[in-house]
């Protein structure tokens, strides 16, 4: 019965839609016990070749899924990430298109022992929530309009450690602290002024710390590994509902458990400048996500493969600017952790990048774009094309330098 309820629900809200309240992201990262869309942890750089950086080591700009290549570094660099998204949801009979523009976090890398020992910090997001939908002609005794709206960002704030073992191996330890607010609000208003209106807001305020360890290794010039491990990480989370028709505050505290992650990839090197390679991210949702100590039944264990190519730009001071841009394709496939009528939703797409080197290759604009579709109209009830532009910014030169001794 509680499986009918929940398919009448979806199935409700899906031929529902009327108009969006706020823009933003998935719709498959808004329901309830998801905290919002995940958001996996790729820099621009990696995302134009489809989402792959594990084993990949780049001086120029911050790898900010495998922290063991910081090791590699000589600079004191820094990174800022932007993403602009724009989204196209379709329903059996909706079509809605959504965008937005949002920070995507920065780090900043500083090599007390230049290609030996890096220590950083970073911010990042971990999941967005930000979106609304509108459902008519709902209500008891008389027809009303129920908006639901959420929004908030649950975000890490890390410090990073990595060493160099050995000429061939690199480790990494990052304790990072979870912090975030995400807020749903529901609002019913009726025909008949004589109901009154009814406004509910859940706000969810989350903290906690955790803990994620990586490793590169490259046992010969033309082929490099790295592995990475995000260890299961227990949160705060005080609930606040705010009820206006009630006049009063309810809060409570739960306990509220994310999953282990786990990454693993590989690069190919043709050359000094090409090389292809593939990233694996796989998180244990299904089983290891809990909220006051109980499993989520509705959840499903996701993952992300990326592939793809890059040619590096050259670092021959007399070669011409289109040689000194980095070029990058990609490709990825995934599943998300969220269910759609009760049914696994996947997603795909394609990806292009560019590296656009300032002053000599010590600064660089990322370009990258991505198209992609996620879930399936014929089994999930509703699908999202997307598109998805990041840009970030790394430089070593212009605002910090350090000379190798």
């Amino acid at each position: 019965m509680k499986q009918f309820a929940k398919k009448a629900v979806i199935l409700l809200i899906l031929h529902s839609f009327a108009l969006p309240l706020f823009s933003g992201s998935s719709f498959f990262g808004f329901g309830a016990n998801l905290l919002g869309s995940y958001q996996y942890p790729y820099s621009t750089a990696a995302l134009g070749r489809g989402g792959f950086a594990m084993a990949v080591v780049d001086t120029m700009s911050l790898n900010q899924i495998n922290f063991a290549t910081w090791a590699k570094m000589r600079y004191t660099t820094f990174g800022l990430n932007m993403e602009y998204n724009n989204l196209n949801i379709q329903s059996a009979n909706n079509n809605i298109f959504l965008s937005d523009g949002n920070f995507k976090g920065g780090y900043i890398a500083w090599p007390v022992i230049p290609k030996k020992l890096t220590m950083g910090i970073g911010l990042a997001p971990y999941a967005e929530s930000d979106l609304g939908i509108e459902l008519r002609d709902v209500g008891v005794g008389s027809p009303a309009t129920q908006s639901v709206e959420s929004s908030g960002t649950l975000s890490e704030a890390k410090v990073i450690f990595s060493y160099t073992v050995t000429e061939r191996l690199a480790l990494s330890v990052v304790p990072y602290f979870n912090f975030g607010v995400i807020t749903d609000v529901i609002r019913i208003h009726y025909d008949d002024i004589a109901y009154g209106n009814i406004i509910i807001e859940n706000s969810y305020r989350i903290n906690g710390f955790g803990v994620e360890a990586s490793a590169y290794y490259q046992p010969w010039q033309w082929i490099a590994g790295g592995a990475r491990f995000k260890m299961p990480a227990k949160l705060n989370v005080t609930t606040e509902q705010k009820s206006q028709s009630a006049e009063k505050t309810i809060e409570e505290v739960r306990d509220l458990k994310l999953p282990l992650a786990i990454t693993l990839g590989m690069v190919l090197r043709f050359s000094d400048r090409f090389l292809i390679g593939a990233d694996l991210d796989f998180q244990n949702w299904k089983d290891g996500y809990e909220v006051d100590y109980r499993r989520i039944s509705n959840m499903q264990n996701s993952f992300r493969f990326g592939t793809g190519l890059e040619r590096s730009g050259s670092t021959d001071r007399f070669a011409s600017y289109f040689q000194k841009m980095s070029l990058r394709a990609g490709a990825f496939y995934g599943q998300l952790n969220a269910t759609s009528n009760g049914e696994t939703v996947h997603e795909y797409g394609i990806s292009f990048g560019l590296g656009l080197p300032i002053a000599v290759n010590r600064n660089r604009f990322d370009l990258s774009a991505e198209f992609g579709r996620r879930g399936d109209k014929s089994i999930n009830y509703v699908e999202e094309l997307f598109f998805r532009l990041n840009l970030s910014l790394s430089t070593n030169e212009l605002w910090f330098i350090q000379t190798d001794r």
